[in-house]
C-alpha cells in the first residue's frame, strides 16, 4: 500500500464514526475557509498602525493569490490531468459528494496562496493560518473527497503562487511589516 493510500486510509477512518466527529469534519471541511478569509478581513480592519489602501492591498493579494492557484493553475491541471476522487475510485466512508477531479486540490491551493501571504504580512497570524489551512486539508481527506498527495500539491501551488504574487506585485503595491 502507498503512503498517500496509507494516510487517506487513517484519516477516512475517522468520518462515519458519529455524527459530531462528522460534523467537525464537514465544519472544518467546509466551512473554516470562509471563516479564514472573513477573519483576515476583520484583522485588517481593526489594524490601526495600517492606511486603508494598506489594508485593501493586502486583502486583494492574499485574495489574488489563492485565486491565481485555484484557477489559473490548478483548473488546467484538472482538465489535462484529470484524476477520480477517492468516492468515486474505491468503496469508503464519505460526508459528502464531489464529482469534480480531485487533483490538485482547489481548497488547499487556494488557502495555501491566501496564508502565506497573511504569512508574509504577518508570521504569527500567517502561522494560524497555515495551521487551519491543515486542519482543511485533513478534513477534505477525512470527508473521503481528496487523496493526501491531491493536497500536497495543492499546497505547492498555492504557496508557489503566493511567492510569485509577492515578488511581482510587493513593492509596487505594498510594504508589509513583519
Amino acid at each position: 500500500m502507498s503512503l498517500d493510500l496509507y494516510v487517506f486510509n487513517v484519516l477516512n477512518s475517522f468520518a462515519g464514526q458519529g455524527p459530531v466527529s462528522d460534523a467537525v469534519i464537514v465544519f472544518f471541511a467546509t466551512y473554516l475557509p470562509f471563516i479564514l478569509v472573513g477573519w483576515f478581513a476583520l484583522y485588517l480592519v481593526y489594524k490601526k498602525e495600517l492606511s486603508h489602501r494598506s489594508k485593501i492591498v493586502a486583502f486583494l493579494l492574499a485574495l489574488l493569490a489563492g485565486s491565481i492557484a485555484r484557477f489559473a493553475v490548478t483548473s488546467p491541471i484538472r482538465f489535462f490531468f484529470p484524476r477520480d476522487r477517492p468516492l468515486a475510485a474505491m468503496d469508503i466512508t464519505h460526508l459528502f459528494i464531489i464529482e469534480a477531479p480531485s487533483f490538485p486540490s482547489g481548497h488547499a491551493s487556494f488557502l495555501f496562496g491566501f496564508s502565506t501571504i497573511v504569512f508574509f504580512y504577518n508570521r504569527t497570524l500567517g502561522i494560524v493560518f497555515y495551521i487551519c489551512t491543515v486542519l482543511v486539508c485533513a478534513a477534505r481527506v477525512a470527508a473521503g473527497v481528496h487523496y493526501p498527495s491531491d493536497m500536497i500539491a495543492g499546497g505547492v501551488v498555492g504557496i508557489v503562487s503566493a511567492i510569485l504574487v509577492m515578488y511581482l506585485l510587493k513593492k509596487p503595491l505594498f510594504k508589509f511589516k513583519t
